[in-house]
């Protein structure tokens, strides 16, 4: 799902009318107190802590705190964490990449207790509006399944779809086996995930990560 951008923010934001509800969340996140800023390494720990505080509560294993600090120190000026706060909370981050002209949004997430704020959607106007004044001529949200919820979310904001191919080798005598949170096979796992203790998820959940597609 990507969204052409503009180097002027302001004609942007005149496209979101089509969709009036965008431009109706982030006013009220912008109403409700919430500010946003954005950096580098020294927004890593708050990123990263609301990140797996998520992938918990969706019941899946994070990615190391080791691998975004390389891709932060590796590439400082091609990668930048966005945040957003409700006073000392931390309601909404994401992590973009950027390489020629292209932004993507690797991860992005908010607390399930201020959704009805719209942090996110706020969170990522900043993000585009960042890119927009930068030169990027895409804005990247990311891969998602036709036709559920997070697509139908990034399609508000004007993305266009691009379709993603993909080719399976099986191995002879074995069935092919999708890992994904919707694949059945996977229910019961994801729901023992959520049941254990955050520090253990944080602490298991790179050596399990780095072996999935």
């Amino acid at each position: 799902m990507r969204l052409p951008l503009v180097p002027d923010p302001d004609e942007m934001w005149k496209n979101f009318k089509t969709d009036a509800k965008i431009r109706t969340n982030v006013r009220k996140a912008q109403k409700a107190g919430i500010i946003t800023t954005s950096g580098g390494l020294e927004l890593l720990n708050e990123f990263y802590n609301l990140y797996t505080i998520r992938m918990h509560q969706l019941g899946s294993p994070c990615y190391s705190r080791n691998l975004m600090r390389t891709i932060l120190e590796i590439l400082p000026d091609n990668s930048r964490i966005f945040v957003a706060r409700l006073g000392h909370v931390t309601v909404a981050a994401r992590f973009v990449v950027n390489f020629s002209g292209w932004a993507e949004s690797c991860w992005g997430m908010a607390m399930v207790e201020y959704n009805n704020l719209s942090p996110n959607q706020m969170l990522l106007w900043e993000a585009i509006k960042y890119y927009c004044l930068n030169g990027a001529k895409w804005f990247d949200f990311g891969r998602s399944t036709v036709d559920t919820k997070y697509y139908d979310f990034k399609k508000r904001w004007g993305a266009e779809t691009v379709p993603l191919h993909y080719q399976y080798w099986v191995r002879p005598g074995h069935k092919l086996s999708i890992t994904s949170p919707d694949n059945p096979k996977y229910k019961r796992k994801i729901e023992m995930w959520k049941r254990l203790p955050l520090w253990v998820t944080r602490l298991v959940g790179p050596c399990i990560s780095r072996g999935l597609p």
